[in-house]
């Protein structure tokens, strides 16, 4: 009669003689402390038992404890030198022990020794896929294949090193062969799956995902995938969804705590994100996909200071990161700190020559910092790839570096495509043309105190509130600032959309209804162009912040004027071009200067010099432009160039290149940021604001105007480049317009020595400010509501959206 009770104690004389087959079976049938005793009892009889040495080895690994595995095992080869399995054993205790050198070598004497040894094959394989050698993983795979078609293990592995080689329709085909031959394998099903992402088949992906978990396999790892898979589909809702599934089974699962932040922010949910993310890493404080995303939250809440240590982290353990050192990069830019940021966007080109975006943001901050090594070498690379449809550049930093609209105009679509593609099945509905008044939303990252909303607070309050609602969306953060203020009382209805992800946004226009949304930002600053990618709204504009195409066949209109964009042009820019009279920009009449004026003594200036002065940001100043500010100092002998204070290093750059340049290091003063009614105030001390190309004065042109300061342009090449001339013509001084660089050059010096010319200049300014057309608000709003209207009327008439003029007001 057999017992059910495990055997204790030695065996009896009886079972003695065959202990090792005993062992053998129990070990099989999983029982490893028995097994273990019997293996030990026949080596105590007989020590020099291969067979027992080996697989007591096997067991001894198998119950945690594997470099007492590895003693026995090399025991056993010792004895018997040519056992294929003994030497695939011990490769596969190597492998777990990451020794992977050693684990090759024991499996590669496993197949001199039997060269069909399937087992051997499939785990050299997955050594050296652990090696990143996938190319020669995938040989040892199919090798083992082609020996046992019906080996699915190594099918399976084939899949996974073709999905490593970015050879995903054949991986494809790997795991619908596992699941031919083994239906319920719940890893080729989840990794087919993954695939399917990866190719872009995301509906046949989350149908597959469902199906698994309607047939019972709704595993932790299947909601997980599923909600990684939501979230790479832009639909982090239906992600945390799932996130939330796989936590409430496993309140510490790490990948799900990290991912349903990722998911939290981007759904806007940005404080919730960082707790989430904070409790992934206090679980692992090293983990880097978990700090990573950390410190993308904390610089989504303006605290890029904090998100350094969190990037240092990870380049700590992962210092070729790509991901890591680019938002080292960009904490450090938004921080100021450029210099530092070249050294990290450097790292990245090192790490991953062909990383998106990386040689842009390098240009970028290079520019920044007027670091000027390379830069024209950088500049060229970074345009021939916009013309080749390559990712280097963004389309603002091209604004900056390429004076090409056709390069302009193809690296926005390329940005466009890769970042913002259009949906195809936009959120947009009807909306009645029957109402009486036109409903208007304004999206903006800069609600606060910005140039942006420095130039269009007077016009949110001109607007005709009898034939327009007027509604404001903020993307960016709320500053607290009067201007913040100002602006929200001057809307109908006003919503902080910081928190809210791009898909909350478009529903909230859609719920609206509004008829015409305008992007402030376009791609600079805090631009939220996915809400516009959405299409929630019937006509879409570009207006103000970006002054370039969005290369998006999702925004319909880009508001213009005939000095930026020439009719002969407007075939280089996506949109259809609406032309205002006077300039395109706005400007708030109500935008205030200080009563106080400082000395030039309290500035830093020379009281007697000539004071040429650009407060361009410092990213505008180009080798090209510097040599010839340069040259007019040189021509002016007693005069300086004031420019403003960004980056310090950008401000020693700037010394050393015109040291270079044989002009005197103190000819250059930097002044200090100050509030705007100041800064405006300080512009009495100049004589001339010399701008920039290619990119030109902005803001800063209308700044130095309205504070009667004449500015000297150069006709550009792009939008970007022909602001200036038009700021100009709208105050009456086209002779500061210069139509090449060389006139720009000639008019400086002539201007510097004939005061009497300038005056003149200055009192046209000075005496007709009130008249001008640039700073008549109420005007450009009559302006832009006939735009408004007329690109109501088309839609409403079911016309496509069509450049057109807007005649002068009366």
């Amino acid at each position: 009669m057999q017992s059910n009770q495990p055997f204790r104690g030695p065996p009896p004389n009886w079972l003695r003689a065959d202990s090792f087959q005993q062992a053998v079976h129990l070990h099989q049938r999983g029982d490893l402390a028995e097994a273990r005793r019997l293996y030990k009892f026949t080596l105590r009889q007989r020590p020099n038992h291969f067979d027992a040495l080996h697989l007591l080895g096997v067991l001894e690994a198998q119950r945690g404890d594997p470099g007492r595995g590895e003693q026995l095992i090399r025991k056993a080869i010792r004895i018997n030198p040519r056992s294929a399995e003994a030497y695939s054993n011990l490769g596969n205790i190597l492998r777990d022990r990451k020794k992977f050198d050693d684990a090759l070598e024991n499996y590669e004497r496993a197949l001199e020794i039997r060269p069909e040894y399937v087992n051997a094959l499939n785990n050299h394989g997955t050594v050296l896929i652990a090696m990143h050698r996938f190319e020669e993983a995938l040989v040892s795979f199919e090798r083992a294949s082609s020996i046992d078609p019906q080996f699915t293990a190594a099918l399976y592995n084939r899949g996974v090193a073709l999905v490593h080689l970015k050879r995903l329709k054949d991986a494809l085909n790997a795991f619908d062969g596992v699941l031919s031959l083994q239906p319920d394998s719940m890893d080729a099903r989840t990794d087919r799956v993954a695939v399917l992402m990866e190719l872009g088949r995301a509906d046949e992906a989350l149908a597959a995902y469902d199906e698994i978990i309607r047939t019972g396999g709704g595993s932790i790892l299947t909601y997980f995938n599923k909600g990684v898979s939501l979230l790479k589909l832009g639909r982090p809702f239906e992600a945390l969804e799932n996130f939330e599934r796989v936590l409430q089974t496993d309140p510490q699962h790490r990948g799900a705590l990290t991912n349903s932040g990722n998911a939290l922010l981007e759904a806007g949910r940005t404080e919730e994100a960082i707790a989430r993310l904070e409790s992934a890493a206090t679980l692992d404080p090293d983990g880097p996909d978990t700090l990573n995303s950390l410190g993308v939250a904390l610089m989504r809440l303006g605290h890029s200071e904090k998100a350094l240590p969190c990037f240092d982290k990870v380049l700590a353990s992962r210092p070729a990161d790509a991901d890591a050192l680019t938002n080292l990069g960009m904490a450090f830019q938004r921080l100021g700190r450029h210099a530092e940021a070249v050294s990290a966007y450097e790292r990245v080109l090192r790490e991953r020559p062909t990383y998106k975006y990386a040689r842009g943001r390098l240009l970028s901050a290079k520019m920044y910092a007027c670091d000027w090594s390379d830069l024209n070498d950088m500049i060229e690379q970074v345009r021939t790839d916009a013309r080749e449809y390559g990712l280097a550049a963004d389309p603002f930093t091209l604004l900056a570096s390429s004076p090409d609209e056709r390069e302009q105009l193809i690296g926005a679509r390329t940005f466009t495509s890769d970042r913002y593609p259009a949906l195809p099945q936009p959120l947009l509905r009807d909306r009645p043309c029957t109402r009486k008044k036109i409903r208007v939303a304004y999206v903006s990252g800069e609600f606060r105190a910005h140039a942006t909303s420095y130039l269009i607070a007077g016009l949110l309050e001109h607007h005709d509130s009898s034939r327009f609602e007027i509604f404001g969306v903020s993307t960016g953060r709320n500053d607290g600032s009067d201007m913040r203020r100002r602006l929200e009382s001057a809307f109908g209805t006003f919503v902080d959309g910081s928190r809210h992800s791009d898909r909350a946004l478009a529903e909230i226009l859609d719920r609206w209804e509004i008829d015409i949304a305008v992007n402030l930002n376009g791609y600079f600053g805090v631009e939220r162009t996915g809400v516009f990618a959405l299409r929630p709204c019937p006509i879409q504009v570009n207006y103000l912040g970006f002054p370039g195409t969005m290369g998006a066949d999702y925004i319909d209109y880009i508001i213009a004027d005939e000095i930026v964009i020439p009719k002969e042009r407007r075939d280089f820019y996506a949109e259809k071009v609406v032309y205002l009279p006077d300039s395109y920009q706005v400007n708030d009449s109500k935008r205030a200067i200080s009563d106080t004026t400082p000395s030039r003594m309290e500035a830093g200036l020379p009281s007697e010099a000539f004071v040429f002065c650009c407060f361009n940001s410092n990213h505008k100043i180009l080798p090209a432009m510097f040599d010839i500010w340069c040259r007019i100092l040189r021509e002016t002998g007693n005069s300086v160039l004031w420019l403003i204070e960004g980056d310090p290093a950008a401000a020693a750059n700037l010394r050393r290149e015109a040291v270079a340049r044989q002009v005197a290091p103190d000819r250059l003063v930097f002044a200090p940021r100050v509030p705007l009614p100041d800064h405006l105030a300080r512009h009495r001390l100049a004589d001339l604001f010399l701008d920039t190309l290619p990119h030109n004065a902005h803001t800063t042109a209308s700044d130095a105007l309205w504070a009667g300061l004449p500015v000297l342009t150069c006709r550009g090449t792009t939008f970007a480049g022909r602001v200036a001339a038009s700021l100009l013509r709208a105050v009456g001084l086209e002779d500061l317009i210069a139509e090449s660089i060389h006139e720009y050059e000639a008019l400086a010096i002539t201007l510097a020595r004939d005061r009497t010319l300038l005056g003149r200049m200055r009192r046209k300014l000075s005496d007709s400010q009130p008249a001008l057309p640039l700073f008549d608000t109420a005007r450009y709003a009559r302006h832009i509501e006939a735009a408004y209207t007329k690109m109501w009327d088309l839609h409403c008439r079911g016309e496509k959206p069509q450049s057109f003029s807007v005649a002068p007001a009366a």
